[in-house]
């Protein structure tokens, strides 16, 4: 986020959760025996 640090300086973006999105995508990459790898999976969301 430095970019936004960069832009924004002394603004706190709260972080959002996805867990229900989150929970899927965990599901889904184990029935396909993928790896539920944490950045793969925020670029998902994003």
């Amino acid at each position: 986020m430095s970019l936004i640090d960069d832009l924004f300086p002394g603004i706190q973006l709260e972080t959002k959760g996805y867990p229900e999105i989150e929970a899927a995508i965990k599901t889904q990459t184990e029935q396909a025996q993928l790896v539920h790898h944490a950045p793969w999976v925020l670029k998902l969301i994003q």
